[in-house]
């Protein structure tokens, strides 16, 4: 009998999204957002706006609610000297949460937004990036 397959690991159709050059490019942001309030607040308003013309595409769509959440309290940390400095493991896992925003916002994704199915891509970087990042993500979600 064969080991199942570990529910953290990409599936073949997902790495090639995590290694797509969009996703790319938003990682790359994601590394200089994490360390400036006002651009994490504009990435957060600009989540907010985002319209999803296809979204029956997608059932139940991507929950962006927890992600925005630890952005803006990302956010407020930067500006408070009490703050605690994150570990490595959970500023790594900050830039992913980030970069899955920023990837959400990007109009020359994968598949762009404005086809049908245009986000089913989006949708599934989120919830890779909600299982790698459980742990930051845990408080916002809701119980």
């Amino acid at each position: 009998m064969s080991e199942p397959a570990d529910a953290n690991l990409p599936v073949p159709g997902l790495t090639r999204l995590l290694t797509s050059r969009p996703f790319a490019r938003s990682r790359r942001a994601a590394e200089t957002l994490v360390t400036d309030r006002q651009r994490l607040l504009q990435l957060v308003e600009q989540v907010a706006r985002k319209d999803f013309p296809h979204a029956p595409a997608v059932p139940h769509g991507p929950e962006v609610g927890p992600a925005v959440a630890l952005v803006l309290a990302r956010a407020d940390a930067i500006d408070d000297p009490d703050a605690p400095e994150p570990t490595a493991l959970e500023a790594a896992h900050l830039r992913l949460v980030v970069a899955a925003l920023h990837y959400l916002v990007t109009v020359d994704d994968v598949i762009p937004d404005d086809r049908p199915g245009g986000r089913v891509d989006d949708a599934a970087i989120l919830r890779w990036v909600f299982g790698a990042a459980a742990e930051e993500l845990g408080p916002y979600l809701r119980p």
